[in-house]
């Protein structure tokens, strides 16, 4: 003998209008959270290579550094590149040089001071740009990644290469 299926009745309830605005009040302090914390970690991201530079700050020149600061500093007595010194590098550099030594003072400590600044520009600019086409985890570990190898020896980021500021550019275009 067969049975025929129950019928199951749902009630359905209504949310009452006060429970709906907490929830998305919730949601929406989340997401300010969520926000929050994510700039949080990129502050301490950059705390902690900015303390790292701080300790190269001091390091003498490098071969290429003092090519630079050299032509930096013919820039900034008025005498245009490539009239009193050669070289076989585009003037970009030279220039970029110049300004930082304008701004921090031209020795070494104000050519790192400006390299480490830069660097922190361009973790940010490079966080802000993976932020965007991916998602906010992703431009972390993009500036956090861009950080680290950008101090490590083998990409010789105590010095202040002509990589460190086409970096800042490029990461700013993104």
């Amino acid at each position: 003998m067969a049975t025929a299926p129950k019928k199951t009745t749902t009630i359905k309830h209504k949310t009452p209008l006060h429970v709906k605005q907490k929830n998305k009040l919730s949601a929406l302090q989340t997401g300010l959270m969520n926000e929050t914390l994510i700039y949080g970690i990129l502050m301490v991201m950059l705390l902690m290579i900015g303390i790292i530079r701080w300790k190269l700050i001091g390091m003498p020149l490098e071969r290429d550094e003092g090519e630079y600061a050299y032509f930096g500093q013919l820039i900034l007595k008025g005498i245009a590149p490539y009239s009193e010194a050669y070289n076989m590098k585009l003037p970009g550099i030279y220039y970029m040089y110049a300004l930082i030594m304008a701004v921090f003072g031209q020795n070494y400590n104000g050519i790192h001071t400006g390299l480490m600044l830069m660097n922190a520009a361009s973790m940010v600019f490079l966080f802000l740009s993976f932020k965007r086409f991916f998602n906010p985890m992703t431009g972390l570990i993009a500036a956090g990644f861009y950080g680290l190898m950008s101090i490590t020896y083998n990409v010789l980021g105590f010095a202040a290469h002509a990589t460190h500021f086409s970096v800042f550019y490029v990461s700013m275009a993104l």
